[in-house]
Formats: C-alpha cells, structure tokens, sequence
C-alpha cells in the first residue's frame, strides 16, 4: 500500500504526467520523479526545438462541447476554474517568480472567440446534442455558447498555448518537489524492472538508457503514442 513517502516514478513529462505528479504532490506524496526523453528544461516543450509530443503541439483549443458525453464536459467546466486561476497567479507574480520565459502578462487561457462551419443550413447532430446536453446540465455554461441565428446566444474560444501551460505546469511540480530527469539518454525509458519472471510479474522500477535501474513503489505511465511499446 503506498504511503506519502512511497517512490513514485511516472514516465512522460507531458500533460498527462505533469497534471498526475502535480496531483500527486499536492496529496502530499513527497518522492515524486518525472523521466522523459525530451530536456524540457531546455527546450521548453516548442515543438519547433524538438518536442514532438502532443502537449507540445502548435496549439491547442479548449471546449466544451462533447455531443452525449457529459463526463467530459463537466471536466472541461471544472478545468476552465483551475485554468482562470494559474492565469490570475502569473498576473499577480513578477518576472523573478515565473519560470524562464513566461511574463506576468501572458496567459495560459485566452478567452476568444471561434466560429464552426457545418456543411448545409442544419447543425449537425453532433453540436445539436452537445448544446442540449449543456442546456440541462449546465446552463450556466450554454450561455457562453453561440448559434448563429440566435440573437441570445454568445459563446467563446478557449484557446490555450501548451508550451507555456506545460512549461508552468513543471514549474508547479518543482514547487512542489517533484523531482525531473530530462534528455537523452538518462531521461529515456529502455525497460521495466520486474522482481521476479513468474507468470505474476511485479513492477519494481524502471531502466533508462544509460543503463542506470530507478527503484519503484509505483509506476505510472503516461507517455505518448511515439512511446514504443516494451517487448514481451
């Protein structure tokens, strides 16, 4: 059973692994370390200096609209508050307070606008159920949203530049003490360390490509499709 001072090694350094060790940190587990083939410290997740994955993307948009799927609309609903928080954090941060290249006038979450096109004079089913969706479960929500033709309808973008968001979000950890291994080879994951060759096999670690074996209570795998899979 893990405990706070449990090791904890998780392998991506990208959204998916920022968000569970700055989650994890938050909990209060203190031995927290993040091992990922790209120096992010470096390149700070630009995916013009070399990282390909999709947190580093050109960009990224923000929405709410899931057609049925209500569990992912109320996670974009609870997102937007922690986004609107960190903006207001860097705002009321200085320059000396934020990592290397982020100002206190950028932000992570710009509220826009965007328009979609559907194909003939009809909404396509799909923005029809999410609007209904939002309308029940969230109408606050469907407020934002707009149709044209619908003189009370008003919605906005949510379009978030990941670089930066990344690059804050492992500002975050290192707050918090996670604790990174970045570049090649020592940050790129080679193998899993098992404690025995029985048919039940246990992960006790990892192995990286230089050839060093990290100890594990627990491994959390949070890389990207490019991840190749580990030969069985």
């Amino acid at each position: 059973m893990l405990s706070q001072d449990s090791q904890i090694v998780i392998v991506g350094g990208g959204v998916f692994g920022l968000s569970t060790a700055l989650w994890l940190a938050r909990s209060g587990h203190r031995n927290i370390t993040i091992f990922d083939r790209c120096a992010f410290d470096q390149s700070f997740y630009d995916p013009h200096n070399g990282c390909d994955g999709a947190s580093a993307d050109i960009n990224k948009v923000f929405r709410m609209a899931y057609g049925k799927q209500q569990c992912y609309q109320d996670l974009a609903i609870e997102a937007r508050a922690i986004w609107l928080s960190w903006n207001k954090n860097i705002e009321e941060s200085t320059s000396s307070q934020l990592p290397s290249g982020l100002e206190p006038d950028d932000k992570l979450l710009h509220e826009c606008g965007n328009y979609f096109l559907a194909e003939g004079p009809e909404l396509c089913d799909f923005y029809k159920e999410s609007l209904d969706l939002m309308e029940k479960t969230a109408p606050d929500v469907r407020k934002t949203q707009f149709l044209k033709g619908n003189a009370l309808d008003e919605e906005k973008l949510r379009k978030i530049d990941p670089k930066w968001a990344c690059v804050y979000a492992r500002f975050l950890c290192e707050q918090l003490g996670v604790k990174f291994v970045l570049g090649q080879p020592q940050g790129v994951f080679s193998s899993f360390v098992y404690e025995n060759a029985n048919r039940e096999k246990k992960i006790i670690g990892i192995k990286t490509a230089d050839g060093q074996r990290h100890a594990a209570d627990l491994v959390i795998v949070a890389g990207n499709v490019i991840r190749p899979s580990e030969k069985r």
